[in-house]
């Protein structure tokens, strides 16, 4: 939750707004430079009109400060720009002046402390139109996930990857895997979708009699032949820093890289590389289809 307020000390007023959840703290910022800025738009003393608005958010300061005519502003930045106008022509003198946050100022302490309060806020105080296009892209970001999750979730097929991968990502798993083979990206892709050539594959799909391993009479599993199929145990070894480390086939699917701590510092290896290669060392997956086997060319 978002909360915004502000705190006119020598008064001892304060007003507090919740925002909406999507808001940013440059909103809420915001927020409460307009709403102090209104507050003394609406007040009427005699004598010197002066006021000194205080805030820690140097970024709003420094925007408002450097608008020119050709500036790309947002609504709520235009409204503020235009209150400190009609103040000005109001007889108003006013200066916003920034200070440190937590800085031990009074007014400045309070003022954060009813902007959590607001937060307690059972509704929305402040609507649109005064959340700027990023906020609202924050929003449209997290709805389009929220209906992806779900269509994800519903989906007739694709049960094992939704074991595996639960939930969706706007990061592609391959993103940090540059100058890769098109073969290592077909390896990839299939063990991590389950769609390999182990005999329980094959046997569920109605290619195999059976789905026992003919080296250990197991379920020929990908996480048997990668962790446990004894016919491989010298493959295994070949990667002193790489599979003895992966305890778990879940590991070895979900990660990209590993890191370890070492005597001598840490170490950071791919996963998918050692995927890749250690299958390819095996032959896995790599067997020609033929009328007598049903093997990918990968």
């Amino acid at each position: 939750r978002v909360g915004s307020a502000y705190y006119v000390q020598n008064q001892q007023v304060n007003a507090q707004f919740r925002l909406a959840d999507f808001a940013s703290i440059y909103t809420a910022e915001l927020v409460a430079l307009h709403e102090a800025l209104k507050y003394t738009s609406q007040l009427n003393p005699d004598g010197e009109r002066r006021v000194i608005i205080i805030s820690d958010s140097l970024s709003a300061l420094s925007k408002l400060r450097n608008v020119s005519p050709g500036s790309n502003i947002t609504i709520l930045e235009g409204e503020i720009l235009k209150t400190c106008e009609t103040l000005r022509t109001s007889g108003w003198q006013f200066k916003l002046i920034w200070v440190k946050s937590h800085s031990g100022i009074l007014g400045n302490e309070m003022a954060d402390t009813y902007a959590k309060e607001a937060t307690n806020h059972p509704t929305i105080d402040v609507l649109a139109p005064i959340y700027s296009p990023k906020d609202l892209n924050t929003k449209f970001r997290e709805k389009l996930r929220q209906d992806w999750q779900q269509t994800f979730d519903g989906y007739p097929a694709g049960e094992y990857y939704r074991t595996m991968f639960p939930r969706v990502s706007l990061k592609p798993w391959y993103l940090s895997c540059t100058d890769k083979s098109k073969a290592f990206f077909k390896t990839v892709v299939r063990m991590r979708t389950g769609h390999c050539v182990t005999k329980t594959y094959l046997h569920r799909t109605g290619r195999s009699e059976n789905e026992m391993c003919d080296e250990c009479q197991e379920p020929e599993t990908l996480s048997h032949i990668i962790l446990e199929c004894a016919k491989f145990h010298r493959e295994r070894g070949v990667y002193p820093f790489g599979m003895m480390y992966i305890s778990s086939y879940e590991v070895f699917v979900l990660y990209s890289t590993l890191t370890f701590t070492f005597p001598k510092g840490k170490k950071t290896f791919s996963v998918y590389d050692r995927k890749a290669t250690f299958v390819g060392r095996i032959g896995f997956l790599m067997f020609k289809c033929s009328k007598m086997s049903f093997g990918i060319n990968v």
